[in-house]
């Protein structure tokens, strides 16, 4: 069966600026490093509703001083926000003093959601002002960064960068770190000198996946793989003069950390050291569901303060997987006349037909707002419908004995029974990445529930409304926010 498909860049927004399971040939892993310390902050700290709106209105107040991003009460905010105040908050205490596996975190979440924007804000606007003590270290992996004046991983290692940040404040000389004998001595001597100032290095390594797509023969592959180095020590240094955050979209960068991952995406794996995941624990910042509007409601509005009715919400999540990147996409997108397209999946490996096939059992499952939606006589699509009807109250994930009778049937159409865990595991994930797949929990390695990116997924190609209906129909809504 042939889906529709809207691209990952109708991508609909609104903002000018970012203002019984099937075991047959398939093992389950009893231990995955990448969920045993997948644990929420805010439980094993007892951390207080209070204390979590407190720490977002520092931030968020801090940004509106020095009028920089626009920040969004939405659950993926809130995580990424109070994991960067409160992991601030106990360097700056000098809670890790003395303890090993505590100073360092993992943090993964869906791409375009807001992850490095977030990030490089609070290193160069927020932990300055409101953490004296902290010198913040930003360091992004991709290296067409957008950013000129980042640092990038594919220029200095992670340790290098830090030095010229400690030389940048007058904490070390230009000549102190070349004429020590050997690492130790110069990771001691900084150190030593941070204790002597009494500051301490916060070290934001975002978009820590791209590090390990560096292929070993890439001339960036020496930094990329003395960096992962830099930050095996770090993991290990108990000085309590270091915080690390590592952040990453991709939904493999768990098995990153414990090198995992699979290697023909992930090259820089060959010899990499295992980051430990006790010394980076993962972090999972909620993602963006289709249906649910809380969680990308915000990202929808033209003015402050402003009511989003859920007809919207309900007919960009049906386009749309609804991340503020994807919204803010929406104007140029929408008059562009290329900008949806259908593709087909009939040439492409088992990927697709896994994507298609898990695309109709979402469509079995969710019979009932099929029926809600489409016309009793011509099976299309009603726009109208898809605004009015409360189908989100009804929607219905694929849940994990779902998903793996599904992949059980697509190997047999392909004649193909050697399949592993670890390749169910692959797929979904990259699945995950392409945008196509979202999940809300993972344990065990394996996601609890799975859902479609967007609602227009679950239907045929020959169900839909014309291309030109759907952006008429967006348009017309755009122009009563905007109007």
């Amino acid at each position: 069966m042939k889906m529709f498909r809207l691209p990952r860049i109708i991508s609909v927004g609104i903002l000018s600026t970012i203002s019984v399971s099937y075991h047959h040939n398939i093992t389950i892993i009893t231990k995955c490093e990448e969920d045993v310390q997948d644990k929420d902050y805010n439980t094993n700290k007892g951390d207080s509703e209070r204390r979590q709106n407190g720490r977002f209105n520092r931030f968020a107040n801090q940004c509106g001083t020095n009028k920089t991003i626009s920040i969004y009460r939405t659950p993926s905010h809130l995580k990424l926000i109070n994991t960067l105040i409160a992991q601030s908050e106990q360097l700056a205490d000098g809670r890790y003093e003395g303890k090993n596996g505590v100073a360092c975190r993992l943090i993964v979440g869906m791409k375009g959601i807001g992850k490095t924007t977030l990030l490089n804000t609070f290193a160069t606007t927020v932990c300055p002002i409101l953490f004296p003590t902290i010198i913040p270290v930003y360091i992004t992996c991709r290296h067409d960064s957008e950013s000129d004046d980042a640092n990038r991983i594919c220029d200095n290692s992670v340790w290098d960068t830090i030095v010229k940040a400690l030389q940048q404040r007058g904490i070390l000389e230009l000549d102190e770190v070349i004429s020590l004998p050997n690492i130790k001595a110069r990771n001691d001597m900084i150190i030593k000198k941070l204790q002597q100032h009494g500051k301490y290095v916060f070290l934001i390594v975002d978009h820590i996946d791209d590090l390990y797509r560096v292929s070993p023969t890439d001339t960036s592959s020496t930094i990329a793989r003395n960096s992962l180095g830099d930050l095996a020590w770090l993991g290990n240094q108990c000085s309590g003069r270091f915080g690390v955050i590592l952040c990453g979209s991709s939904a493999s960068s768990p098995l990153l950390i414990t090198c995992h991952a699979n290697r023909e995406e992930f090259p820089m794996l060959h010899g990499a050291p295992n980051l430990n995941y006790q010394k980076y624990p993962t972090w999972r910042i909620p993602s963006i569901r289709l249906n649910d509007f809380n969680s990308f409601k915000p990202y929808l509005r033209c003015r402050e303060m402003e009511e989003i009715p859920d007809s919207f919400c309900r007919l960009i999540a049906f386009s749309t997987n609804p991340t503020p990147r994807n919204i803010n996409k929406l104007k140029e997108s929408i008059s562009n006349a290329d900008s949806m397209w259908t593709i087909d999946r009939d040439d492409i490996s088992i990927g697709g037909k896994f994507l298609n096939n898990l695309e109709a059992e979402l469509k079995r499952k969710n019979k009932e707002i099929i029926e809600m939606l489409c016309d009793k006589i011509s099976g299309k699509v009603i726009l109208q419908n898809v605004m009015s009807q409360p189908w989100e109250e009804h929607f219905q994930p694929l849940e994990w004995d779902e998903v793996l009778k599904v992949w059980k049937a697509t190997l047999e159409e392909e004649n193909d029974m050697l399949k592993s865990f670890e390749d169910l595991q692959h797929m979904l994930y990259k699945l995950f990445d392409r945008d196509e797949l979202v999940f809300d929990q993972i344990y065990q390695g394996a996601p609890l529930h799975v859902y479609p990116s967007r609602l227009c997924q679950i239907f045929q190609s020959s169900e839909l409304p014309s291309i030109e209906a759907i952006k008429t129909c967006i348009n017309q809504e755009l122009g009563k926010r905007e109007g």
